[in-house]
């Protein structure tokens, strides 16, 4: 499930992206428009979309509410919108076929691949974590985001495109939460950190391994990297005046003057951390016959595969 969500300062920070586990196997059609209306309603969000892929392979597509709240333009369910850290699973595809293929170690400590560079002993728990714990969110490096530091830096230059070195910087010199393997926490870093890696151990660009070894194979012209922008066919996003990261962009309507309301800090937060654009109906298409359960604030909508 898409949205383009817009959030209240007491409300859950959600990104554009995906909301809820994407639906496999649909009932009666009428009764997912009722529950997805339903649920946007409840959940106050100006539209959203899902995408719903039968065990026969047949697709279908639903959408409710506004893809803009200024024009009213009705959402449809082949809109693009940002589909937020769903991204990370072809990321850590790519890391999954280069450890199938014996190129990168799955339980190597990462200073086996990063160690030289000058920074990495500044990197919380560097000597301790391995590429495994990057991808379960489990070394103990953070969310550089939520840095004030950086929060600030965003705000007094929106149009930066950070580096991944300048991201992960944010967290130099700090003490970790946990130590290596001992906690979990969702971090963004840890994606950056493995993207550093996976493109030293290949020599090429993650999105263009991504296009390569996964997109253009599978067929999968509909997600594109969030890394403009100017992307065609994004519909407009919104984040409430709550937002930790929301950029202060004057007197004027930040929702109006950029593309998408998290524009500033996607493209700078790209990279392996898994921005994506993406229809609704592409990110189902290859995972039919499963059953399902959808919850959400107006209930709950569950069925088994046919």
């Amino acid at each position: 499930m898409l949205c383009n969500n817009d959030r209240g300062p007491k409300g859950p920070r959600l990104r554009a992206g995906v909301m809820a586990l994407a639906l496999f196997v649909a009932p009666a059609q009428t009764s997912v428009q009722q529950y997805l209306d339903a649920w946007r309603t409840a959940s106050g969000v100006p539209g959203v979309t899902v995408g719903i892929v039968t065990k026969d392979g047949r697709v279908q597509g639903f959408a409710s509410g506004e893809s803009d709240t200024a024009t009213h333009r009705k959402m449809e369910p082949t809109d693009l919108m940002l589909a937020g850290s769903t991204g990370k699973t072809l990321f850590a595809a790519v890391a999954l076929q280069l450890i199938d293929s014996g190129k990168l170690e799955l339980d190597a400590p990462i200073s086996k691949y990063l160690g030289t560079r000058p920074w990495f002993s500044r990197l919380p728990n560097a000597k301790d974590v391995t590429v495994r714990q990057l991808m379960t969110h489990t070394s103990g490096i953070i969310r550089y985001e939520f840095n004030d530091k950086f929060t600030t830096d965003l705000r007094a230059n929106p149009g930066k495109v950070w580096t991944p070195e300048e991201q992960i910087a944010y967290l130099f010199d700090t003490a970790a939460p946990f130590a290596a393997g001992q906690g979990w926490d969702y971090s963004d870093t840890n994606y950056i950190v493995l993207g550093l890696i996976v493109e030293q151990i290949t020599g090429a660009k993650y999105y263009d391994l991504i296009r390569e070894r996964l997109l253009t194979p599978f067929k999968l012209p509909g997600l594109v990297p969030s890394t403009s922008r100017t992307i065609p066919g994004l519909v407009q996003g919104y984040v409430g005046p709550g937002d930790p990261i929301l950029p202060v962009w004057g007197s004027g309507n930040p929702r109006r003057e950029f593309l998408y309301v998290e524009d500033a800090a996607e493209v700078a937060l790209t990279f392996a951390s898994g921005a994506l654009g993406s229809v609704s109906l592409n990110m189902v298409q290859r995972a039919p016959g499963r059953s399902c359960r959808l919850i959400g604030e107006a209930g709950t909508l569950e069925w088994d595969a046919a």
